[in-house]
Protein backbone atom coordinates (compact mmCIF):
# COMPACT_ATOMS: atom_id res chain seq x y z
CA UNK A 1 0.00 0.00 0.00
CA UNK A 2 1.26 3.60 -0.89
CA UNK A 3 -0.06 5.53 1.51
CA UNK A 4 -0.95 4.44 5.37
CA UNK A 5 -2.88 6.46 7.37
CA UNK A 6 -2.14 5.70 11.35
CA UNK A 7 -4.22 7.78 13.18
CA UNK A 8 -6.60 10.96 12.16
CA UNK A 9 -9.24 13.59 13.83
CA UNK A 10 -11.07 16.30 12.01
CA UNK A 11 -13.45 18.73 13.56
CA UNK A 12 -14.00 22.19 12.76
CA UNK A 13 -10.97 23.17 15.17
CA UNK A 14 -8.51 20.53 14.98
CA UNK A 15 -7.42 18.54 12.38
CA UNK A 16 -4.88 15.57 12.87
CA UNK A 17 -3.02 12.73 11.11
CA UNK A 18 -0.37 10.44 11.29
CA UNK A 19 0.78 8.95 7.95
CA UNK A 20 3.55 6.65 6.07
CA UNK A 21 3.63 7.17 2.27
CA UNK A 22 6.13 5.03 0.67
CA UNK A 23 5.73 6.72 -2.85
CA UNK A 24 5.62 10.24 -1.77
CA UNK A 25 6.59 11.22 -5.30
CA UNK A 26 3.25 11.17 -6.52
CA UNK A 27 2.29 13.86 -3.93
CA UNK A 28 1.57 17.38 -4.93
CA UNK A 29 2.04 20.08 -1.90
CA UNK A 30 1.46 23.23 -3.50
CA UNK A 31 1.77 26.36 -2.03
CA UNK A 32 -0.80 27.37 0.25
CA UNK A 33 -1.96 29.30 3.78
CA UNK A 34 -4.74 28.98 6.16
CA UNK A 35 -6.05 30.53 9.24
CA UNK A 36 -4.64 27.56 11.46
CA UNK A 37 -1.66 26.60 13.27
CA UNK A 38 0.13 23.92 11.80
CA UNK A 39 2.89 21.94 14.03
CA UNK A 40 4.32 18.71 11.91
CA UNK A 41 6.84 16.16 13.43
CA UNK A 42 8.62 15.08 10.73
CA UNK A 43 9.92 11.09 11.37
CA UNK A 44 11.68 10.21 8.16
CA UNK A 45 12.09 11.38 3.91
CA UNK A 46 14.07 13.29 2.11
CA UNK A 47 11.89 16.40 2.22
CA UNK A 48 12.58 19.95 1.52
CA UNK A 49 10.31 23.01 3.43
CA UNK A 50 10.09 26.30 1.88
CA UNK A 51 8.02 28.33 4.69
CA UNK A 52 7.85 32.61 3.67
CA UNK A 53 10.70 32.44 1.79
CA UNK A 54 12.79 30.06 4.30
CA UNK A 55 14.60 27.10 3.00
CA UNK A 56 14.29 24.10 5.42
CA UNK A 57 15.74 20.93 4.60
CA UNK A 58 14.02 18.20 7.31
CA UNK A 59 15.94 16.07 9.36
CA UNK A 60 14.25 13.42 11.36
CA UNK A 61 12.57 14.57 14.45
CA UNK A 62 12.10 18.15 13.31
CA UNK A 63 9.35 19.62 14.05
CA UNK A 64 8.09 22.50 11.94
CA UNK A 65 5.79 25.08 13.26
CA UNK A 66 3.68 27.41 10.56
CA UNK A 67 1.44 30.01 11.65
CA UNK A 68 -2.07 31.24 10.24
CA UNK A 69 -1.63 32.78 6.70
CA UNK A 70 2.36 31.83 6.48
CA UNK A 71 2.43 30.46 3.13
CA UNK A 72 4.82 27.00 2.86
CA UNK A 73 4.82 23.67 0.62
CA UNK A 74 6.69 20.64 1.27
CA UNK A 75 8.75 19.41 -1.85
CA UNK A 76 10.13 15.98 -2.21
CA UNK A 77 13.65 15.26 -2.82
CA UNK A 78 13.68 11.59 -3.13
CA UNK A 79 11.30 8.98 -3.74
CA UNK A 80 11.88 7.01 -0.36
CA UNK A 81 9.12 6.21 2.69
CA UNK A 82 7.96 9.70 4.09
CA UNK A 83 6.63 9.89 7.17
CA UNK A 84 5.21 12.26 9.60
CA UNK A 85 2.36 13.70 12.48
CA UNK A 86 0.37 16.69 11.33
CA UNK A 87 -1.87 18.86 13.81
CA UNK A 88 -3.52 21.65 12.70
CA UNK A 89 -5.10 23.64 15.66
CA UNK A 90 -7.51 26.89 15.27
CA UNK A 91 -5.88 29.57 17.86
CA UNK A 92 -9.31 29.86 20.10
CA UNK A 93 -8.65 26.24 20.89
CA UNK A 94 -5.27 27.46 23.10
CA UNK A 95 -5.82 29.53 26.12
CA UNK A 96 -5.46 33.11 25.20
CA UNK A 97 -1.70 34.68 23.76
CA UNK A 98 -0.12 31.59 24.26
CA UNK A 99 1.04 31.30 20.28
CA UNK A 100 2.19 35.10 20.88
CA UNK A 101 4.17 33.87 23.09
CA UNK A 102 6.03 32.32 20.90
CA UNK A 103 8.83 34.09 18.98
CA UNK A 104 8.24 34.55 15.44
CA UNK A 105 11.52 33.69 14.43
CA UNK A 106 10.90 30.21 16.10
CA UNK A 107 9.85 27.98 13.64
CA UNK A 108 11.95 24.86 13.73
CA UNK A 109 14.08 22.78 16.33
CA UNK A 110 15.05 19.01 17.09
CA UNK A 111 12.61 16.97 19.65
CA UNK A 112 14.46 13.39 20.24
CA UNK A 113 12.91 11.27 22.86
CA UNK A 114 11.19 13.87 24.50
CA UNK A 115 7.82 14.96 25.79
CA UNK A 116 6.79 16.91 22.42
CA UNK A 117 7.33 13.36 20.86
CA UNK A 118 5.39 11.48 23.24
CA UNK A 119 2.45 13.68 23.12
CA UNK A 120 2.01 12.55 19.39
CA UNK A 121 2.27 9.04 20.61
CA UNK A 122 -0.67 9.65 22.42
CA UNK A 123 -2.45 11.37 19.75
CA UNK A 124 -2.02 7.25 18.40
CA UNK A 125 -2.74 5.71 21.47
CA UNK A 126 -5.99 7.17 22.13
CA UNK A 127 -7.02 7.08 18.68
CA UNK A 128 -7.15 3.58 19.08
CA UNK A 129 -8.69 3.07 22.41
CA UNK A 130 -11.14 6.19 22.12
CA UNK A 131 -14.07 7.68 19.73
CA UNK A 132 -16.48 10.62 19.50
CA UNK A 133 -16.76 12.92 22.33
CA UNK A 134 -14.03 10.86 24.20
CA UNK A 135 -11.32 11.23 21.62
CA UNK A 136 -12.31 15.14 21.50
CA UNK A 137 -11.85 16.18 24.96
CA UNK A 138 -8.54 14.14 24.84
CA UNK A 139 -6.71 15.65 21.44
CA UNK A 140 -7.77 19.31 23.02
CA UNK A 141 -6.17 18.61 25.80
CA UNK A 142 -3.45 16.67 23.94
CA UNK A 143 -3.09 20.49 21.55
CA UNK A 144 -3.05 22.79 24.72
CA UNK A 145 -0.27 20.43 26.41
CA UNK A 146 1.76 20.39 22.81
CA UNK A 147 1.76 23.97 22.56
CA UNK A 148 2.80 24.73 26.27
CA UNK A 149 5.66 22.13 25.29
CA UNK A 150 6.71 23.85 22.63
CA UNK A 151 6.31 27.28 24.49
CA UNK A 152 9.10 25.66 27.03
CA UNK A 153 10.97 24.76 24.19
CA UNK A 154 11.27 28.48 23.07
CA UNK A 155 12.65 29.75 26.30
CA UNK A 156 15.16 27.25 25.97
CA UNK A 157 16.47 28.28 23.12
CA UNK A 158 16.49 24.97 21.12
CA UNK A 159 16.59 26.18 18.00
CA UNK A 160 20.33 25.74 17.45
CA UNK A 161 22.14 26.63 14.46
CA UNK A 162 19.15 27.22 12.26
CA UNK A 163 19.42 26.51 8.44
CA UNK A 164 19.81 30.10 6.40
CA UNK A 165 20.03 30.66 2.95
CA UNK A 166 23.42 33.10 3.50
CA UNK A 167 26.58 31.16 3.07
CA UNK A 168 28.07 33.06 4.90
CA UNK A 169 26.24 33.15 8.15
CA UNK A 170 26.06 29.54 7.85
CA UNK A 171 29.81 29.43 7.70
CA UNK A 172 29.78 31.32 11.06
CA UNK A 173 27.54 29.34 12.54
CA UNK A 174 29.79 26.11 11.83
CA UNK A 175 32.20 28.23 13.30
CA UNK A 176 30.64 29.27 16.73
CA UNK A 177 29.92 25.50 16.96
CA UNK A 178 32.73 24.26 16.35
CA UNK A 179 34.69 27.19 18.97
CA UNK A 180 31.43 27.90 20.87
CA UNK A 181 33.04 27.96 24.22
CA UNK A 182 36.70 29.43 23.38
CA UNK A 183 35.24 32.57 21.21
CA UNK A 184 36.37 35.64 22.97
CA UNK A 185 35.13 38.40 20.43
CA UNK A 186 32.82 39.02 17.36
CA UNK A 187 36.14 39.80 15.64
CA UNK A 188 37.15 36.47 16.00
CA UNK A 189 34.49 35.05 13.80
CA UNK A 190 34.87 38.16 11.33
CA UNK A 191 38.10 36.96 10.80
CA UNK A 192 37.01 33.60 10.06
CA UNK A 193 34.31 34.18 7.42
CA UNK A 194 36.50 37.94 5.88
CA UNK A 195 33.81 39.89 6.40
CA UNK A 196 33.63 43.46 7.87
CA UNK A 197 32.49 43.37 11.60
CA UNK A 198 29.66 45.71 10.51
CA UNK A 199 28.52 43.87 7.26
CA UNK A 200 28.42 40.54 9.77
CA UNK A 201 26.39 42.26 12.76
CA UNK A 202 23.90 43.14 9.51
CA UNK A 203 23.75 40.24 8.06
CA UNK A 204 23.54 38.17 11.23
CA UNK A 205 20.85 40.51 12.92
CA UNK A 206 18.99 40.05 9.69
CA UNK A 207 18.65 36.00 9.61
CA UNK A 208 18.70 35.22 13.28
CA UNK A 209 16.79 38.16 14.69
CA UNK A 210 19.70 38.64 17.43
CA UNK A 211 23.62 40.07 18.19
CA UNK A 212 25.76 37.63 17.91
CA UNK A 213 27.06 37.57 21.31
CA UNK A 214 23.77 36.94 22.58
CA UNK A 215 23.15 34.13 20.21
CA UNK A 216 26.52 32.74 21.65
CA UNK A 217 25.63 33.11 24.90
CA UNK A 218 22.75 31.41 24.51
CA UNK A 219 24.24 28.34 23.46
CA UNK A 220 26.43 28.32 26.10
CA UNK A 221 23.70 28.70 28.30
CA UNK A 222 22.30 25.68 26.39
CA UNK A 223 25.40 23.81 27.16
CA UNK A 224 25.79 24.04 30.68
CA UNK A 225 22.15 23.56 31.25
CA UNK A 226 22.22 19.91 29.28
CA UNK A 227 25.70 19.46 31.68
CA UNK A 228 23.74 20.06 35.19
CA UNK A 229 21.04 17.95 33.98
CA UNK A 230 23.02 15.30 33.63
CA UNK A 231 24.11 15.62 37.14
CA UNK A 232 27.13 18.21 36.47
CA UNK A 233 28.18 20.84 39.12
CA UNK A 234 27.18 23.84 38.33
CA UNK A 235 30.46 25.60 39.81
CA UNK A 236 32.05 22.99 38.01
CA UNK A 237 30.87 23.93 34.56
CA UNK A 238 30.91 27.00 33.75
CA UNK A 239 34.07 27.44 33.07
CA UNK A 240 34.12 24.85 30.41
CA UNK A 241 30.93 26.66 29.17
CA UNK A 242 32.96 29.36 27.93
CA UNK A 243 32.49 31.45 31.17
CA UNK A 244 35.31 33.07 32.97
CA UNK A 245 33.40 33.79 36.46
CA UNK A 246 30.73 31.89 38.49
CA UNK A 247 28.57 35.27 39.31
CA UNK A 248 28.39 36.37 35.17
CA UNK A 249 27.33 32.97 34.68
CA UNK A 250 24.42 32.71 37.77
CA UNK A 251 22.72 36.00 36.66
CA UNK A 252 22.94 35.02 32.68
CA UNK A 253 21.58 31.07 33.58
CA UNK A 254 18.81 32.57 35.84
CA UNK A 255 17.71 35.69 33.35
CA UNK A 256 17.45 32.49 30.36
CA UNK A 257 15.66 29.70 31.87
CA UNK A 258 13.71 31.64 35.28
CA UNK A 259 15.56 29.44 38.18
CA UNK A 260 19.00 29.64 39.27
CA UNK A 261 21.39 26.70 38.05
CA UNK A 262 21.22 24.86 41.60
CA UNK A 263 17.65 24.98 40.16
CA UNK A 264 17.63 22.41 37.78
CA UNK A 265 15.68 19.39 37.78
CA UNK A 266 18.02 16.10 37.04
CA UNK A 267 17.00 14.28 34.14
CA UNK A 268 18.93 11.32 34.50
CA UNK A 269 18.84 10.30 38.34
Amino acid sequence: MKRTIISKYYSSKIMYNHIINNKPSDTVFPKHQHDYIEVLYFLRGDVTCYLEGQEIKLKPHDVLITRPYEKHYLQIEKDVPYERYSLHVKDKVLPQGLLQKLPKSFTTFQAIDDDILETFIKFDKYYKNFNNDDLKNLYKNLAIELFYLIYLKSKEGVSVYPNTQNLLIEKALIYIKENLTTITSVDEICEHIFISKRQFYHLFCNNLKMTPMNFISSQRLILAKGLIEKGEKPTKIYLDCGYTNYPTFYRAYKQKFGYNPNETPKKFE
